[in-house]
């Protein structure tokens, strides 16, 4: 089933239980089994893959693309993750806006102080950008490029 009970507007859901709880999001665009499952309010979202924004629940404007892609963000908006598992933080939440991942695996690391950041950019197969000697709008490229 998708499109749980909705009175959003022009979302599209393709796939296995997409947008299951969406009830006001609008214009949202869900493709593949669990892709935005949580989003309830949050408008202008895509995902495309397994689980990709699976945690998206008021957050806008975010487009993941690749399984998992996305899947940790609640409330962030604005954020873009492209790759497998992009943007996915395995034991925390991102709610951080405005953050760029590109590439499989790329992240910020798990720990809450970083998982709330936003203008973050990580770019390459395994980038991570690491909560200790980091601030806000850090950018990490590599293959794997971490700052520890």
């Amino acid at each position: 089933g998708t499109i749980g009970s909705n009175t959003g507007t022009e979302n599209v859901a393709i796939g296995n239980s997409v947008l299951m709880q969406n009830s006001s999001g609008t214009g949202n665009i869900g493709m593949g089994t669990n892709s935005l499952f949580y989003n309830s309010s949050g408008g202008t979202n895509i995902g495309i893959g397994y689980s990709s924004l699976f945690e998206t629940t008021t957050g806008s404007s975010n487009v993941a693309v690749g399984f998992q892609a996305g899947r940790s963000n609640t409330t962030g908006s604005n954020n873009s993750s492209f790759g497998y598992a992009a943007g996915y933080i395995a034991t925390n939440y991102m709610t951080g806006s405005n953050n760029t991942f590109l590439g499989a695996n790329s992240k910020s690391t798990d720990t809450a102080p970083v998982a709330g950041y936003s203008y973050m950019t990580a770019v390459g197969a395994g980038a991570v950008v690491v909560h200790s000697c980091l601030e806000e709008g850090s950018t990490l490229v590599g293959v794997p490029a971490r700052r520890v």
